[in-house]
């Protein structure tokens, strides 16, 4: 149903019916952080560009470890196993949306909707937010994938390059995290202007 209070995200833009748009030629679709109050839009509080600037575009380089390879021998199903509206790969620690079931697959995209405990992501990611300073991961659940070892604008072959079996042991993945990232006061902001109450 529609949100009745809070902030919502909303966008004005859709892909064709089975197209599979190349990232780098996609319109920009602009979406809206808006302010809610019984089901009604009250004002804009931020504007998310979809499509990522290329400056915005993280560049993932996995390489498997002997522990990721032994738990992929282990596994029923190898490279990807079906698991509700995911598709979990043990390899590279990974989890994504159902290609035909997320919106983010009508932009010729995956959304990773799951970072395995100890899997070879969150060891690269922690490992970089380390570096960073920060000590954040530096990649969250809900991130974007728009390329798989070169591969970008269709979502079915990036999710059997991602699932692929064999002796390989490294991926390169081009990843953006979600749109919320982008503002870590907005939440506050809306609870100052709604004198203090939490945000539903």
């Amino acid at each position: 149903g529609a949100l009745r209070r809070g902030a919502g995200r909303t966008a004005a833009a859709a892909a064709a019916a089975g197209a599979q748009p190349d990232p780098a030629n996609m319109p920009s679709v602009v979406a809206h952080i808006c302010r809610m109050e019984q089901g009604e839009r009250q004002e804009n509080l931020a504007q998310s560009h979809v499509v990522p600037e290329p400056g915005q575009m993280i560049i993932i380089e996995l390489e498997a470890g002997p522990q990721d390879l032994a738990l992929c021998r282990m596994t029923a199903g190898g490279g990807g196993m079906l698991s509700g509206l995911q598709t979990v790969v043990p390899l590279w620690g990974v989890a994504f949306g159902r290609t035909d079931e997320w919106l983010a697959g009508r932009w010729g995209s995956l959304i990773l909707t799951r970072i395995l405990e100890g899997g070879c992501l969150e060891r690269w990611s922690s490992k970089q937010g380390s570096k960073s300073g920060g000590g954040e991961p530096l990649i969250l659940p809900n991130a974007i994938i728009w390329s798989v070892n070169g591969i970008g604008g269709n979502a079915q072959r990036m999710a059997e390059e991602l699932c692929a079996r064999g002796a390989r042991q490294r991926i390169r993945l081009e990843m953006c995290n979600p749109p919320y990232t982008k503002f870590p006061g907005l939440r506050e902001k809306l609870r100052r202007r709604r004198g203090g109450a939490q945000p539903s």
